[in-house]
């Protein structure tokens, strides 16, 4: 089996597991590794990079061991967020202030952050007022949301 499909598979894998709502076979996933990998009877780390829905994340891929060709293991190097966390996070934070209940879009069903990046999503309530939100990480993992402008 090409090691792309194993890491494809293991990506998935990690989304699915991170995230019980996010239908991870209807994610476009797309792996790149260096051409040169070679697995040997001791395990050796590569990064690679993956296409996830148009966001491309860095995984460090493990290859070989005493299984040799067989032993893959990967894991995404960015913190995950999915849209349900920052609707949860948007009624813990912002509930009491909105007085009303409501619903988040973003740019994807699981969204990829280093701590300097930030990706907008939207927030809107049963009237139709929409409010923008930046979701960042910061360099423990934590996921914060607050409201833009």
């Amino acid at each position: 089996m090409a090691l792309e499909s194993q890491l494809e598979r293991g990506i998935r894998g990690q989304i699915a597991a991170a995230f019980v709502e996010v239908d991870a076979s209807a994610l476009s996933v797309t792996i790149t590794c260096p051409p040169d990998i070679q697995p040997a009877d001791e395990p050796a780390t590569v990064r690679c990079s993956a296409e996830v829905d148009g966001q491309v994340v860095d995984m460090d891929v493990i290859v070989g061991g005493p299984n040799g060709a067989d032993a893959v293991e990967a894991s995404i190097v960015e913190p995950m967020v999915s849209a349900l966390q920052v609707e949860q996070l948007l009624a813990a934070n912002f509930g009491a202030d909105l007085g009303v209940p409501t619903s988040v879009s973003c740019p994807n069903p699981v969204m990829f952050l280093r701590s300097t990046d930030a990706m907008n999503c939207e927030a809107t309530d049963p009237l139709g007022t929409t409010r923008v939100l930046r979701v960042t990480v910061d360099a423990a993992g934590e996921v914060g949301v607050t409201l833009a402008g």
